[in-house]
């Protein structure tokens, strides 16, 4: 990771960490070490999304273990999406001999 398009990290500024859609936090946490080795506090994380791995603000969702956000800073996000997951010899779908396609940057 690193900061790119001309942007700057002044030491002692606070950056809200922004993301279009968190699944367990892990890109935003990288991101977020770049600007903390630059000198800026992370005050929080926000998302259009939440895949509801990660509590946000004003939500019931419970936080998983594979969740990476720090618990002490805020996590904002307009709705959480959670879905059924299944292993593969578990899968509806699977058993069906549908194929599954994982399109996530992380294949997750």
């Amino acid at each position: 990771m690193n900061i790119r398009r001309g942007f700057e990290v002044s030491k002692g500024e606070k950056v809200l960490m922004c993301e279009d859609i968190i699944t367990t936090g892990g890109s935003a946490m990288e991101a977020a070490q770049v600007v903390k080795e630059l000198g800026g506090q992370i005050v929080g994380a926000a998302a259009l999304a939440n895949r509801g791995f990660c509590k946000r603000e004003s939500s019931n969702i419970q936080t998983q273990s594979n969740c990476k956000l720090p618990q002490d800073i805020p996590f904002f996000a307009l709705a959480d999406f959670t879905f059924e997951m299944y292993s593969p010899e578990e899968c509806p779908l699977c058993k069906n001999g549908s194929e599954a396609i994982k399109p996530g940057s992380r294949g997750n």
